[in-house]
């Protein structure tokens, strides 16, 4: 499941086709170009095994970041829409940055737990920050954090604006999900393989970067300027290599090859939201495939 969701062509009989000409490679007998075999063991895989090995891979890449990765492990978020900043209360620190009370709301949060709720103090002093967005083809033009990084001297707020400029990145890894990953549409045809798709979706995610991470520091770049898809793309070409005696060999030559793969550095670019194709002037399906067919033939 991790090459059919890593390969560009996703479809059960591409994954048959691989395996075939993997064992092929490395000396092993021939298999039946069926696809039932494989669905059925897909079908079987219990449904804890993907997330928990998710998990793991993303807690190893987690224990791996270093103090010069955090950024004075603190908290640093935009402020909800719902809450309505008032600089003139509050200790003023400058024009637009201020630090106030909030108080613990009298009513648990949605998406909270009660006990989570009851052990938040009854105050909690919170440094609130408004600057104003110059880059030209950006749709916000105000924006307002909250921290507690309450020293102005220590934490400017301009590095506090710069920091959370940086947050973009994750606005670009949701995307790499959904679209280079191709999470926007699974082939599963129950609830069940559907989630197992999800979660071998993720784990190929969480093992790419995991490699990107090992990459860039043998390389000595930076891991979120090397290229995904192209990372992606280096495995699935090397991935018959993967075994036997020259498998540390070919292991070492991914690594420099995602490792060589760098994207450019481009902050403050933006992309006109526009769709690239036109859409053909068909309608949608919205009955299944054997109704349709059959109101077609009468």
């Amino acid at each position: 499941m991790l090459w059919q969701a890593l390969n560009l062509n996703s479809a059960c009989h591409a994954v048959v086709a691989w395996l075939a000409a993997h064992r092929h490679v490395v000396g092993l007998p021939d298999i039946s170009p069926e696809t039932g075999a494989y669905c059925t063991a897909r079908k079987r895989l219990p449904e804890h095994v993907l997330p928990v090995l998710s998990g793991r891979v993303a807690d190893d890449l987690r224990a791996q970041a270093t103090v010069e990765h955090l950024w004075c492990g603190r908290s640093v978020f935009r402020l909800h829409q719902s809450r309505r900043p008032d600089f003139r209360r509050g200790r003023a620190l400058a024009v637009g940055d201020h630090v106030v009370s909030w108080k613990r709301p009298g009513r648990c949060p949605g998406g909270l737990r009660a006990e989570d709720c009851a052990q938040l103090p009854a105050t909690l002093r919170v440094r609130e920050i408004r600057y104003q967005v110059a880059v030209k083809g950006f749709r916000t033009q105000s924006v307002t954090l909250a921290t507690t990084l309450l020293d102005a001297e220590a934490y400017p707020a301009e590095a506090l604006a710069e920091l959370y400029f940086r947050r973009w990145e994750i606005e670009v890894d949701f995307r790499h999900l959904k679209t280079t990953m191709r999470v926007e549409v699974l082939r599963g045809q129950s609830p069940a393989v559907v989630e197992k798709e999800f979660w071998a979706h993720v784990l190929a995610y969480n093992l790419t970067r995991r490699l990107m991470w090992e990459a860039g520091r043998r390389m000595g770049s930076e891991p979120l300027r090397l290229s995904l898809k192209g990372a992606m793309d280096h495995v699935v070409s090397r991935w018959h290599g993967m075994s036997g005696a020259g498998a540390m060999k070919s292991y070492n030559a991914l690594l420099a090859s995602i490792g060589a793969d760098r994207l450019p550095e481009r902050p403050g670019r933006a992309e006109p939201r526009v769709k690239k194709r036109r859409a053909k002037g068909y309608p949608l399906m919205q009955q299944p495939r054997a109704i349709l067919k059959r109101m077609l033939t009468g």
